[in-house]
């Protein structure tokens, strides 16, 4: 009995998982709002209270865009999100599980 009831919490966890594994578009929409979150702490309240104004359009087009420098691993259950900007440098790894994203390394 017990064994059945680990069993089913455990398809109940990975169906959840599956459902809430966030898509592309999801992930491009945390990235431009942390980003516009990142220039709050560095600049200052005033200009970005003008910026966050045009923020959710903003991350709203950036999502509906197809950015190649994107890359999306899709495991099914998690993606990992690999988001690379060529002109710095840098590159930015997320993991996109249950609606959430968890920053995994930056380079």
């Amino acid at each position: 009995m017990k064994s059945k009831i680990i069993a089913l919490l455990v398809a109940v966890l990975v169906l959840v998982a599956y459902m809430t594994n966030p898509d592309k578009r999801r992930f491009l929409k945390y990235f431009a709002e942390e980003q516009i979150e990142r220039a709050d702490e560095i600049l200052g309240n005033r200009f970005i209270a003008e910026l966050k104004k045009w923020s959710n359009q903003a991350a709203e087009e950036i999502a509906d865009s197809d950015l190649d420098f994107v890359q999306v691993n899709d495991y099914y259950l998690f993606s990992v999100y690999t988001f690379e900007i060529p002109v710095i440098g840098k590159e930015y790894r997320y993991l996109g599980a249950f609606n959430h994203f968890i920053p995994l390394s930056t380079q």
